[in-house]
């Protein structure tokens, strides 16, 4: 990926790069631990209880019920590769800086703070070029990549590839309701595709303001 070299308040990011989170690994390794021992002593508690003739309760019950779905969460997690690939293929927005300013940055060191779309996670970063190692813009992928806008066939049936940036796709969907969204989507392999191309889908203008439109309405659900 490039470095971004212009941004601009509200802008639009797609997550595709994912960092190596060390201090997320070591966490997650340091839970697993004493989470596998507690399950380990409360099981033993049960089984005691149990050949006693002992009544457990919905309190035992429910704990150990909630820490043996936190041991199997974090065993998938320290068996993984310690890639922090939390909402990749998502847009996230440019919120704010430091100072709270709204104004347009150009290559400033400000810090910067990258909320997904619906506002649920947000990100801090100190630097453009902290941003560069792990997004890539919407308008770079609507400038410089290839436009298709063209149905999909399964699995993805319904839907259509507008534009392709590398192994990014950025995709449409028309729902049954008559509602449409716009969605980032990774790909591992070649996409088939149907039918001649739609021009009118080939506008960055237009596909710009429906994830902004996506933003609002997925931020009012919150609010």
């Amino acid at each position: 990926m490039g470095r971004i070299s212009t941004v601009y308040s509200n802008q639009i990011f797609i997550r595709v790069n994912p960092a190596f989170d060390v201090d997320v690994r070591e966490n997650n390794l340091l839970e697993y631990g004493s989470s596998s021992t507690a399950i380990k002593y409360m099981k033993k508690d049960i089984k005691r209880a149990l050949k006693n003739g002992e009544l457990i309760d919905d309190k035992t019950i429910q704990e150990y019920s909630d820490t043996r779905a936190t041991v199997y969460r974090l065993r998938d997690e320290v068996n993984s590769d310690g890639i922090d690939k939390d909402h990749m293929a998502d847009f996230w927005m440019l919120s704010n800086t430091r100072s709270n300013s709204e104004v347009t940055l150009y290559g400033t060191n400000d810090q910067m703070v990258l909320t997904t779309i619906d506002g649920d996670t947000s990100r801090v970063y100190d630097t453009i070029d902290d941003v560069s190692r792990e997004y890539l813009s919407l308008d770079e992928v609507l400038d410089n990549g290839q436009f298709f806008g063209r149905e999909m066939v399964y699995p993805f049936s319904g839907a259509y590839l507008l534009y392709t940036h590398g192994n990014l796709g950025i995709l449409y969907f028309k729902k049954p309701d008559g509602d449409s969204m716009i969605t980032p989507a990774l790909f591992d392999g070649g996409i088939m595709l149907k039918g001649s191309p739609n021009v009118s889908m080939k506008d960055p203008g237009k596909i710009k303001t429906k994830v902004y439109k996506m933003q609002k309405e997925l931020r009012g659900q919150i609010d």
